[in-house]
């Protein structure tokens, strides 16, 4: 897509850039059950951090879903390099006991 001149919807641009990211797998959504803890969400986003994943934006989740009494849910939106970062990502968490699933 070319984008030129004075007519370009400046709120359609947001998208079109989330949009390629994504298609482009270096935008990853995932699920994560966390400890409801102080210091929980902390140690997952540290985890994100030691991988090299930005974080766009996270969600915490309380209804709706299937969590212990002392666990929350979080959806995180992160920028990572592509889909070997994003693998890597997704194993390194798993394989610090988190339950995550990408979206």
């Amino acid at each position: 897509m070319v984008l030129s001149g004075g007519n370009v919807d400046l709120g359609v641009v947001p998208g079109l850039i989330r949009r390629f990211e994504t298609q482009a797998g270096r935008r990853l959504i995932v699920f994560v059950k966390v400890s409801d803890r102080p210091g929980g969400l902390a140690k997952l986003l540290t985890i994100f951090a030691e991988v090299g994943a930005s974080v766009i934006d996270i969600d915490h989740v309380r209804d709706g879903v299937d969590l212990h009494v002392r666990e929350t849910g979080v959806n995180a939106v992160l920028e990572v390099r592509g889909p070997d970062h994003a693998e890597l990502l997704i194993d390194t968490v798993r394989n610090a006991g988190y339950e995550i699933t990408a979206l």
